[in-house]
């Protein structure tokens, strides 16, 4: 919680919490918990400027860090694409960060998907980034610059457009997600 001033983020903040996000959590989870805790945090800032006799002076704040500042553009069609030339998790961690927004589109052959849930699994990929290694029950396996991207449920754009585990694709979708097709 923190003072308006002119700037961007720059005024003192008088408190703050920290929370984790899960491998595989996506944005709408992660701002759902964020405004619980924000509207905890703010109660709590309130109470102490009520507590405050008329006149005083604001509790005391923390200027904020110069530094590790970054801005966050706004999204646009572009960060719907993946570059396969990335490692593994920073794949996984764009997929599940904007599925519930706008989520990531690629394309096998001729079909159009969008991956929802994806996580990365150690180990040196074989082909080229971009590749499908293999598909099962449980995930498509992806190369990439790094390690491989396994999507574990992803939405076909064709359809009804509902989300579907890896089993369910591979049920309607098999040669389109075989081993060795490249994925755009």
């Amino acid at each position: 919680i923190m003072a308006k001033q002119a700037g961007l983020d720059t005024g003192p903040v008088y408190a703050r919490t920290v929370t984790p996000i899960e491998p595989t959590e996506g944005s709408d989870s992660v701002e759902q918990r964020l405004a619980t805790l924000g509207a905890d945090l703010l109660i709590n800032v309130l109470d102490r400027f009520a507590a405050l006799a008329p006149a005083s002076p604001a509790p005391a704040a923390e200027p904020q860090p110069d530094t590790g500042v970054t801005y966050a553009h706004k999204l646009t069609a572009r960060d719907r694409t993946l570059d396969w030339s990335q490692p593994a998790a920073v794949l996984a961690r764009h997929i599940n960060a904007l599925r519930d927004r706008l989520p990531v589109r690629c394309q096998a052959g001729n079909v159009r998907f969008q991956p929802l849930i994806a996580h990365a699994r150690e180990g040196t990929a074989s082909e080229n980034p971009g590749t499908i290694l293999g598909a099962d029950k449980r995930a498509i396996r992806i190369a990439c610059a790094t390690d491989e991207l396994l999507i574990e449920q992803l939405r076909m754009e064709t359809g009804k457009g509902t989300a579907l585990n890896a089993a369910a694709v591979l049920n309607g979708y098999a040669d389109t997600f075989a081993a060795g097709t490249l994925v755009q």
